[in-house]
């Protein structure tokens, strides 16, 4: 209260903010610690699994006496003890589209600290729904990073985690805290530094990480901070409304059980037989003519894709197809998460490279 910045005033405002953390893990231990020695009056804690012993030397709201314990109802009775006079809510169960929505509309700000992508999409999609903001962490080995995204107290579009990553990464790309290993201390650092995040949203002091995006490696602490800017076509990526949120599929859209390569060359595209593929699809926002190739063509920009996925539907095999082959990978996650059973295929190096390819075949 000191702080000029700050005083009573900001007080009074963290003693009625609610904030929602996503994960009492690494991440979700010192900002729950730090956001109720703040504090702030209302805080829920979500997180579905079980203390393990192997978390012990991250998650410092844990003992080994808590092994076997589910880390919300852990972390509440931790944080009860500590801070008697606010409030703490225990939701001991995975985020999903059924109960996304709810949660996050009972809170004024909400902070990821998952660690699987899915989880992260499914946030930050709930987060655009329902008008929050959110502040999102990430930890791997020796590095972390920090955003706040849906921020719109700058005056400019606001961006969110779909314009820092379109496209998740490929399975095999995929490591978590478990398999990669972490220092313990690095959790914990970019964890208050989300805490801080949350600090400056409710009581205004300082600049955020609204539309930027924060990295440090502690091997040498080399620090940088990277814009984010709204992409146009960003807004078409998210669910349309909550009825389209609770039908969208996350797992299968993060390809989370599914080693299926969804790339294919132009080499062998060009060489699958007619019947191979029901429908060629462009994506690209300015559409041309598409070579003349014997397939059934379709143009639905990337932007619309999501809503007008029902002119589609369960078409079977269907190729899709922009200027470089980035816009079809986003087309692919879309389209896979609206029909988990279809099969699609994004043609590498797109148009360009199909162009080309052509060009070498009409020559011999």
């Amino acid at each position: 209260m000191i702080l000029p910045e700050i005083g009573t005033a900001g007080q009074e405002k963290l003693s009625r903010a609610r904030v929602l953390v996503v994960g009492a893990g690494g991440l979700g231990c010192p900002l729950l610690l730090y956001l109720a020695a703040a504090g702030v009056g209302h805080i829920g804690i979500a997180d579905g699994d079980l203390i393990d012993s192997s978390n012990l030397h991250r998650q410092i709201l844990y003992g080994a006496a808590d092994v076997g314990t589910a880390k919300a109802l852990a972390a509440k009775a931790e944080l009860t003890r500590k801070y008697p006079g606010q409030e703490f809510e225990a939701y001991p169960f995975r985020i999903d589209n059924a109960n996304a929505l709810d949660l996050v509309a009972d809170y004024d700000i909400i902070v990821d600290g998952s660690d699987n992508f899915s989880t992260r999409y499914l946030l930050n999609d709930a987060c655009v729904i329902a008008d929050r903001p959110l502040v999102y962490g990430a930890v791997t080995a020796y590095e972390g990073q920090v955003a706040v995204f849906n921020d719109k107290t700058s005056g400019v579009p606001a961006s969110n985690y779909r314009d820092l990553f379109p496209v998740p990464p490929a399975t095999s790309e995929i490591m978590n805290c478990e398999e990669a290993g972490v220092l313990g201390v690095i959790p914990g650092t970019i964890g208050m530094l989300q805490a801080n995040e949350v600090l400056k949203i409710i009581t205004r002091y300082g600049d955020t990480l609204g539309n930027k995006i924060l990295t440090i490696r502690f091997t040498d602490y080399l620090t940088q901070v990277f814009s984010i800017p709204a992409r146009p076509e960003t807004p078409a990526m998210i669910p349309a409304g909550e009825e389209a949120f609770r039908k969208y599929n996350y797992p299968a859209f993060c390809n989370e059980g599914a080693e299926e390569d969804t790339d294919i060359s132009a080499d062998d595209f060009l060489g699958l037989v007619p019947t191979a593929v029901d429908i060629l699809l462009d994506v690209r926002e300015e559409h041309t003519d598409l070579p003349e190739l014997g397939w059934k063509k379709i143009h639905i920009p990337l932007q619309e894709l999501e809503s007008r996925s029902g002119e589609i539907g369960n078409a079977g095999r269907i190729v899709l197809v922009c200027q470089s082959g980035i816009r079809s990978k986003t087309g692919v996650q879309i389209l896979r998460a609206c029909f988990p059973s279809g099969t699609f295929y994004s043609i590498d190096g797109g148009l360009g490279k199909l162009k080309l390819k052509l060009k070498d075949i009409h020559s011999l």
